[in-house]
């Protein structure tokens, strides 16, 4: 997909929603990831994981170690990792994915498989995803944003 200034606007106000949230509430504690292109296919997934304070380090050692992995699995745009800043024990996964059969082929890696079972022992609360692609999205001709 050519980078223009409409596939800019389209594919960065979703992302852009969720990240400023967590700007001001979370640390990204993971980065230098290649830029990747994104297409009308792309797939962004939201996962949230909690556990109490006193296993607050060994969730983010569980959740670090996810990072290198699924970013070299196929069809992987963006891997990130945040962590809340009132609370040391809640992360934040925001992935993008080429294809959902490509997501579906990251779900069943080795790496997330045993990253499920050390979960099953952290988290004091339940795995909450969030999946999907981008809308389009219709701007009024009034508005500072619009694209002739």
């Amino acid at each position: 997909m050519e980078i223009t200034r409409r596939n800019f606007v389209k594919n960065a106000t979703g992302a852009a929603a969720i990240l400023a949230t967590l700007s001001s509430t979370s640390t990204l504690i993971s980065c230098n990831q290649p830029v990747k292109t994104m297409s009308k296919n792309t797939l962004t997934v939201v996962a949230f994981v909690e556990t109490s304070a006193e296993k607050a380090e060994a969730l983010k050692e569980v959740c670090l170690g996810l990072i290198d992995p699924s970013r070299k699995d196929k069809g992987c745009i963006s891997y990130n990792l945040y962590q809340d800043k009132s609370n040391p024990g809640k992360f934040t996964f925001i992935e993008q994915w080429e294809s959902q059969e490509l997501l579906d082929a990251h779900l069943q890696t080795p790496h997330l498989a045993a990253a499920g079972e050390q979960f099953k022992t952290i988290l004091t609360k339940e795995l909450q995803v969030i999946a999907g692609g981008w809308l389009p999205q219709r701007l009024p001709k009034s508005s500072p944003n619009y694209i002739h």
